[in-house]
C-alpha cells in the first residue's frame, strides 16, 4: 500500500522524537524526549539551520521573493532556460493506519478505522439527555 502524505495545514503542529530533528536543529525540548513546533515554526527552524547569507535566504525561501537567478534543464526541452527560482517548503503528514488515537469525550482506545470521533460525544450526550429525562 502507497503512503499518502498530505501537507499540514498553517498552525498544526508537529511532535517527534528529540534525536530525529531537536538535536540537529539546536532546538530546546518541552521535555527529555520530543519536540514539539507548528508547521511554519519547523520549516523557519530548517531554513535557519542552512549556511547560505541572509539576503539570499530571503530571495530564496520567501513567498514573496524575487527569487535568484538560475538556468534550468527541463525534461523535453532542447537546452537550459535562463530564469529565477525560489524554494517553497511545507511540512507533510502520512498516518499509520493502526495506530490507536485517544478521544478526548472518554479517554477509551478507539482505532482510526472507526466511524467519526463525533460518534462517541454524540452517544455521551444521548446517554445524558436520558438520565435528565
Amino acid at each position: 500500500m502507497e503512503n499518502k502524505f498530505e501537507p499540514l495545514a498553517k498552525d498544526e503542529t508537529v511532535c517527534f522524537a528529540w534525536e530525529h530533528l531537536g538535536k540537529p536543529l539546536d532546538m530546546n525540548s518541552n521535555s527529555l524526549n520530543e519536540c514539539t513546533l507548528k508547521d511554519d515554526q519547523l520549516i523557519a527552524k530548517i531554513i535557519h539551520k542552512i549556511n547560505i547569507i541572509a539576503s539570499i535566504k530571503e530571495k530564496l525561501f520567501l513567498d514573496d521573493s524575487e527569487g535568484i537567478e538560475a538556468q534550468v534543464l527541463r525534461f523535453g526541452a532542447n537546452g537550459w532556460q535562463k530564469g529565477k527560482i525560489r524554494i517553497k517548503m511545507n511540512v507533510e503528514f502520512c498516518p499509520d493506519e493502526t495506530e490507536v488515537i485517544e478521544t478526548a469525550t472518554n479517554n477509551q482506545p478507539e482505532n482510526s478505522e472507526s466511524g467519526s470521533p463525533l460518534d462517541d460525544l454524540r452517544r455521551m450526550i444521548n446517554q445524558e439527555s436520558q438520565q435528565d429525562s
